[in-house]
């Protein structure tokens, strides 16, 4: 039913959630997934970065893994792999595109 339905893939389907974005917690997105600051930081760390600076983005990704996606240089990137993110995201995604 959710190939057929746009209305049912809705619901049936999760969607990533961005938990992290350019320096800004998103702390309601975190509450609803359940996942604390903590977990955020450890994600950060077990890629090698030191600060939360370096960091453009870290994503709650649909299988519960958590994507950290590091900023080019110092300065934010082209983030084109966060078009998939939830609807209801979207002031989150204006901010990024």
């Amino acid at each position: 039913m959710s190939s057929r339905s746009p209305f049912f893939s809705r619901i049936l389907k999760a969607h990533p959630s961005l938990l992290f974005y350019d320096g800004k917690y998103y702390e309601d997105k975190m509450n609803k997934e359940r996942i604390p600051k903590s977990e955020v930081l450890q994600a950060i760390r077990e890629q090698g970065i030191g600060k939360v600076e370096e960091v453009a983005a870290v994503i709650l990704e649909t299988d519960g893994t958590i994507s950290v996606l590091p900023k080019k240089n110092n300065e934010l990137r082209d983030l084109n792999t966060l078009v998939d993110m939830d609807e209801s995201q979207d002031d989150q995604k204006n901010n990024i595109e």
